[in-house]
């Protein structure tokens, strides 16, 4: 009876072997490269290299490699961190050393307000400020600069919706407290 029950358990592994290969010789699905950056991210980036020369600008960056939880136990640092570590910044702000001092992100109509709040609350309750700019209005350098710096201190966390182009009623740029 044992060798029977053996004999099943190899057979099934087998067919699922051989089903697995088959469904991966079948897939007509290729993988493309593509651009890194969309156009308009593409345009926010030289802006900001340019209106903050003094600091690094990494693109397109997954929130764990800049945030991490602690002070719990490991589950429930686990928990949290699991939260954000599937995120990913547009920009990150950093020092020479690389350590973070902001997020800048460029909202288009695939953002939602309600997934960019939470978004927002973990950055802050992380300390990093977010500044989020509509693609519609795009800042200038000028504009890169008296923003974001005044906000790049140790501890002066916040979220920084700048105003929606006059005319539209995109909600993801509406200013929040």
């Amino acid at each position: 009876m044992d060798l029977v029950i053996i004999a099943i358990v190899l057979g099934a592994l087998g067919l699922l072997v051989a089903l697995a290969q088959q469904l991966q010789k079948q897939s007509k699905a290729k993988l493309h490269a593509k651009p890194l950056l969309s156009r308009p991210e593409q345009v926010l980036f030289h802006r900001l290299r340019e209106a903050l020369p003094e600091y690094e600008v990494l693109a397109q960056v997954s929130f764990s490699q800049f945030i991490r939880a602690k002070g719990d136990t490991r589950k429930e640092n686990w928990r949290r961190f699991a939260m954000a570590r599937q995120k990913v910044a547009d920009f990150v702000i950093c020092n020479p050393d690389f350590s973070v001092l902001a997020v800048v992100e460029l909202d288009d109509r695939s953002h939602r307000r309600g997934k960019d709040q939470k978004r927002d609350a973990l950055l802050a309750e992380a300390g990093i400020p977010c500044h989020r700019w509509h693609v519609k209005r795009m800042p200038s350098g000028e504009q890169i600069r008296s923003v974001v710096l005044p906000e790049m201190t140790p501890g002066g966390a916040g979220v920084k919706h700048e105003p929606a182009p006059v005319g539209t009623t995109d909600s993801a740029n509406q200013v929040s407290s």
